[in-house]
């Protein structure tokens, strides 16, 4: 996968990777497409195609998993497509 340079991303995508790390450190899990990757594979949830030419859109949505205590466990981003008609 390759790396978007910070220049390349929003501040709002940088400020969202970085709510994620400090989610992390305080020991919830970030889950992409079911797998724990590493920090540095974090920003290809930003590297999808917008009304592609098959009318297709791809997004990440996530998810807070929350424990009994009603602390978040995990973060789950998981990637959906829709096809824009």
């Amino acid at each position: 996968m390759k790396k978007v340079s910070e220049d390349r991303l929003t501040n709002e995508q940088q400020r969202f990777l970085d709510r994620l790390k400090n989610y992390k450190a305080h020991g919830v899990r970030i889950i992409i497409d079911g797998l724990e990757l590493p920090e540095i594979e974090w920003e290809k949830i930003f590297m999808l195609a917008e009304n592609g030419p098959d009318g297709i859109t791809q997004f990440y949505m996530s998810d807070y998993v929350t424990g009994d205590n009603g602390d978040i466990d995990e973060i789950r981003l998981d990637k959906f497509q829709i096809r824009l008609v």
